[in-house]
C-alpha cells in the first residue's frame, strides 16, 4: 500500500449536513446520499489531501483512546471512494487487499462506526412521472430507475430475480 498517499475530500457538488450524531451528503452529480457515521465523518474531514494514510491512522486513534490499523484506514478510504467522495481514486496497491481479512477489517470499521450507507435519490423528474408495468419490463436490470409504477404507485420499477435471471419489474 502506499503510505505516502495524501487523500482528499471531495467538495465540489457536494451539500453535506450534519443531523442526529451522523453527517449526510449529498452527491449533487450522482443523485445519491450518504451517511456517515461519526467516525468516517472524522476521517472524511480529516482527508486535505496534506496528511498521509498513517497520520489519519493516528489522528483516528487519538479521537478513539485506542489502536486504529492502517489497514483500517484503507478500507475506509476505499469505502469513500467508492461513494466518490474522495476527489482522486485510490492507488491501486491500496485496493489490492481481498479475502477474509478485508471482510474482517470491514467488519471492524463498522463495529468502530466507519460505516457509511448511500441510497440513489431520483431526480424531481423521475420522482414525479410514474412508469407503466410493459415500459418497466422492457428496461435494462442495471438501470431500472426506481420510479414509481402507474398501476400501483406504492410499487418502483426495480430489479428483481425472475427464474434466475435479473429483469426489471413493478414490485
Amino acid at each position: 500500500m502506499n503510505q505516502g498517499w495524501t487523500p482528499q475530500a471531495r467538495q465540489r457538488e457536494l451539500i453535506v449536513k450534519r443531523v442526529e450524531g451522523e453527517l449526510l451528503v449529498y452527491d449533487a452529480e450522482r443523485h445519491r446520499a450518504h451517511s456517515l457515521a461519526p467516525l468516517l465523518a472524522a476521517l472524511w474531514k480529516r482527508c486535505d489531501g496534506k496528511t498521509t494514510v498513517t497520520a489519519l491512522a493516528q489522528a483516528l486513534a487519538a479521537e478513539l483512546d485506542g489502536d486504529v490499523d492502517v489497514a483500517l484506514v484503507w478500507v475506509a478510504l476505499e469505502r469513500l471512494g467508492e461513494a466518490h467522495l474522495l476527489r482522486e481514486p485510490l492507488p491501486a496497491a491500496a485496493t489490492a487487499t481481498r479475502g477474509t481479512t478485508r471482510r474482517q477489517w470491514l467488519r471492524q470499521a463498522s463495529a468502530l462506526g466507519l460505516a457509511l450507507a448511500s441510497i440513489t435519490v431520483p431526480t424531481m423528474a423521475e420522482a414525479a412521472t410514474t412508469i407503466g408495468t410493459g415500459q418497466c419490463a422492457q428496461r435494462d436490470f442495471r438501470n431500472c430507475g426506481n420510479q414509481p409504477c402507474t398501476q400501483d404507485p406504492t410499487t418502483v420499477c426495480r430489479a428483481v430475480i425472475v427464474g434466475r435471471q435479473p429483469r426489471c419489474r413493478c414490485a
